[in-house]
């Protein structure tokens, strides 16, 4: 589940894609890289989310060695956003 991309259904994020960074039980350390950086991820239930079908190679291999960044974390979110028609 590391580097797949969520939407938030509750809460104040509600309706905003994120990354999964990590799996805590019943909680996801999820990232956006604009208002949640990678180096202080929310930490949301994963009853609260619902995860999308869109899957980047790219952003799950960097979020699985550790280095992905903010700037490219915000840029995957924002092309998923772009072909969902959905505004950040």
């Amino acid at each position: 589940m590391i580097g797949r991309f969520v939407i938030s259904n509750a809460g104040r994020d509600r309706g905003r894609i994120h990354i999964i960074l990590a799996c805590d039980g019943e909680y996801f350390l999820i990232v956006d890289g604009r208002t949640r950086k990678v180096d202080k991820p929310k930490k949301k239930k994963q009853k609260h989310t619902v995860m999308l079908e869109f899957r980047s190679a790219e952003i799950e291999t960097l979020t699985q060695s550790g280095v992905l960044t903010n700037k490219k974390a915000h840029a995957a979110v924002k092309e998923v956003a772009s072909v969902m028609r959905l505004q950040l």
